[in-house]
């Protein structure tokens, strides 16, 4: 039901004070909506670097302000919503995880070597 709601979606919007992550917000990115967040969803960086979609604050005038954008520029938030899938498919499918977890134990390895005993 839920990946029904999201593909007949055109935005995804969370607004919190605190979330430790926000699996929800990489939900909706991965079928390509942009997306409105408020700093307190710890996304909100990556959202805001990659320009998935709005960063604003926790606020009524500046939430509605972000939407009145996204209606008025319809394009720039397909753009964003694209962005936001590529952005997906490379950096959190089990495939990226996988080489991004290699990276790190490799680099790892290479600065401390794992003592080998016989």
């Amino acid at each position: 039901m839920k990946d029904l709601l999201l593909q007949g979606s055109d935005m995804f919007v969370l607004t919190s004070h605190s979330e430790n992550f926000g699996v929800v917000v990489l939900e909706a990115l991965a079928v390509g909506l942009p997306v409105l967040v408020t700093p307190g969803v710890a996304l909100a960086s990556m959202v805001k670097q990659h320009q998935l979609g709005y960063l604003t604050e926790l606020d009524v005038a500046a939430i509605a302000s972000a939407i009145k954008h996204w209606f008025n520029h319809r394009q720039e938030a397909k753009a964003m919503g694209n962005r936001a899938r590529q952005l997906i498919l490379k950096q959190y499918t089990w495939d990226g995880i996988a080489l991004n977890l290699i990276e790190v134990y490799t680099a790892i390895i290479k600065k401390y070597p794992v003592p080998i005993f016989y």
